[in-house]
């Protein structure tokens, strides 16, 4: 591949710089295409795509003339020569979130129909929610370190995801948005089984099916909702119940419950009993595709 194609003048066109750019047209205008046969202001999103452009390249060159200021500092025209020196994907990607995220607050955008024709995740963070049990917050007992009310945080936090997951699946948003993407992240997996079978218990009694939840909440999971772990045994021994389409692995680093730096002994630990297609998906193809990383 040739890095530098023809120039446009004094302009060098780089090969990795037209890629993201045909990238970025291309999935603005899947998304337009998405947005539009659903009935969405996808004019909307035409404009929003320009915006996120223009706050990607600033981004993009702030950072990285903040990351080299010696080289900039006293040459200010040098700083908008992006074919001088070059630019940071990190600062192009924080300046386009932002952007995105102005522009969806400013035109009042639907927020799950948002992120349903971006095919971007909503990834729920352990602790996103829920009472948390007797203390909203971890305590530390007398006598008792700091590393007890670590542990005991991290433990309890999993309940919060547990509420909140249960209010996703009976809110019906999954029902009105079917291609968006929920995460659980960093709460593990062995809850989700008892949550599914009680959900669906109590979709069968109420008989919601005649209050418009067309399937199970459990069905609703396997369709669009996603899981990660990082050291259970037990949990990875129930993912027929809850699909190994929806597991994620994960080494949480750097928090202090994390698997570093013997994450390979974790993953040969919990994933002794699965077959080569089953690791492959939970290690590698459940991410790239949740993720969009192909």
């Amino acid at each position: 591949m040739y890095p530098i194609l023809p120039h446009i003048g004094p302009i060098p066109i780089y090969s990795f710089g037209l890629m993201v750019t045909l990238g970025f047209a291309a999935g603005l205008w899947l998304a337009y295409r998405l947005a539009k046969s659903d009935g969405l202001p996808a004019a909307a999103l035409l404009d929003a795509g320009a915006w996120i452009l223009i706050a990607s390249i600033l981004g993009a060159r702030l950072l990285f003339v903040l990351l080299n200021w010696s080289q900039f500092a006293g040459h200010w025209g040098e700083m908008l020569r992006t074919w001088h020196g070059g630019m940071s994907f990190h600062g192009g990607l924080a300046g386009g979130i932002l952007a995105g995220v102005i522009f969806a607050w400013r035109r009042r955008l639907p927020f799950w129909a948002l992120a349903q024709e971006t095919g971007l995740s909503i990834n729920l963070h352990i602790g996103s929610g829920g009472s948390q049990g007797i203390a909203g917050a971890s305590i530390t007992y007398s006598g008792h370190s700091t590393m007890f009310a670590l542990a005991e945080g991290s433990t309890r936090g999993i309940s919060a995801n547990t509420q909140v997951m249960a209010t996703m699946l009976f809110s019906q948003i999954l029902e009105r948005f079917p291609r968006m993407k929920l995460v659980s992240s960093e709460s593990g997996i062995g809850w989700v089984p008892y949550l599914l079978e009680v959900a669906d218990h109590q979709w069968e009694r109420q008989k919601l099916w005649r209050e418009g939840m067309s399937i199970k909440p459990s069905e609703y999971f396997h369709r669009q909702c996603y899981a990660n772990f990082w050291f259970e045994e037990v949990g990875i021994k129930m993912r027929e119940y809850i699909g190994i389409d929806n597991i994620m692995w994960e080494s949480d680093y750097p928090h202090p419950t994390c698997t570093y730096p013997n994450s390979q002994e974790y993953i040969a630990k919990v994933t002794q009993e699965l077959t080569p297609e089953e690791r492959q998906k939970i290690l590698v193809d459940n991410a790239v595709r949740v993720f969009n990383l192909d």
